[in-house]
């Protein structure tokens, strides 16, 4: 049987894979990774620079070689170099194929591949669900209310900053107050939430199609954020996966129920760095216009603030925040920075 050798290019911009829609011949309308003949005298990375120079006028870098695809068709022996390849410069623009699709990973089967092509797909999901280091990491609730206004959200945010440093923000947020702590984490701890999210299969779980339980009206939703560098693997620097989970507890719970143990030990042995907070339109005037005593327990605190203002004149009911200088406040907190009153 006559062999014919090709090579065809991977070509990959993040998480999407490029491939064509061949336009001619017994395989009119499948689809194949752009590829062509070795001609005489050159190297496969040099055949396939001058293929897709001439096929979709761009420029590449052809990168390390995936896999040769040794495929048996009816009338000749078909033997196909794959390399990885990205687009250096220029636009992939076709004379050709019939048409083009980006292709993210869960959607590499959404086409009619070539049968040597298809050969190699699950070769390239592989390599597309490896990620570089995990630099961010998010686990979000978000309660939906019955009436607008109502809902509220919270959040925890682990990031692994280019200093050396880690740091994990929480935050809450309504359409009353909103608060963000940020804290100095101990790097043992944020290294267990990089080995769960190794090992779990999180980021396999980002592509798959569940059945979710479906909430009416008043409920939590979950979501779980990873971030990674993929730059020294050819993807982009920061290539992200995002998993939603549906009403917090219910399909995902028991991962849901890790995640926050891990995050929490990250808390719980980590250094305070800074905490802001802020009520919108609170007004604690009382109706002599005097202050009296009161505690305020912020978002996502079990510790209350004690403010124990000084009686105001409704004449001169006004008074300057210490904290930002804003002038002509009212209430017992600054509109503009969220500093208790202290006069």
């Amino acid at each position: 049987m006559k062999t014919i050798r090709v090579v065809a290019a991977i070509i990959r911009d993040g998480d999407r894979i490029f491939a064509i829609q061949r336009g001619y011949g017994e395989f009119k309308g499948w689809w194949e990774f752009p590829s062509g003949k070795i001609e005489e005298g050159e190297t496969p990375e040099q055949a396939l620079v001058r293929e897709i120079r001439e096929e979709l006028t761009a420029e590449i870098e052809v990168g390390e070689k995936l896999t040769t695809i040794e495929y048996d068709y009816p009338e000749f022996h078909l033997s196909m170099d794959c390399f990885w390849a990205k687009v250096e410069w220029g636009v992939l623009e076709l004379k050709e194929a019939e048409d083009s699709k980006w292709l993210r990973r869960n959607k590499l089967d959404s086409v009619k591949w070539l049968p040597a092509d298809l050969e190699i797909i699950e070769l390239i999901k592989n390599e597309l669900r490896k990620h570089g280091p995990l630099v961010e990491f998010s686990y979000n609730r978000t309660s939906h209310g019955m009436m607008a206004g109502t809902g509220s959200s919270n959040g925890l945010s682990l990031k692994w900053l280019r200093d050396g440093s880690i740091i994990l923000k929480e935050t809450y947020s309504s359409n009353t107050a909103n608060s963000s702590s940020e804290y100095s984490v101990k790097q043992d701890a944020a290294e267990k939430v990089r080995e769960y999210v190794a090992n779990s299969g999180l980021v396999d779980l980002a592509d798959e199609e569940f059945d979710r339980v479906m909430m009416a009206d008043n409920f939590t939703s979950a979501t779980i954020g990873m971030t990674f560098d993929d730059h020294e693997l050819g993807g982009d620097t920061f290539q992200h996966e995002t998993l939603f989970c549906g009403p917090a507890g219910y399909t995902f719970g028991p991962i849901e129920k890790k995640i926050s143990e891990l995050l929490d030990e990250c808390k719980n042995n980590a250094e305070l760095l800074k905490t802001d907070g802020r009520m919108l339109g609170l007004n604690l005037f009382s109706p002599d216009n005097n202050i009296t005593q009161f505690n305020f327990v912020m978002p996502n605190s079990n510790t209350p603030m004690n403010v124990q203002p000084s009686s105001v004149s409704a004449a001169k009911g006004t008074w300057s925040c210490p904290k930002c200088g804003s002038t002509g406040n009212t209430g017992n907190f600054c509109p503009e920075c969220g500093a208790a009153r202290n006069n």
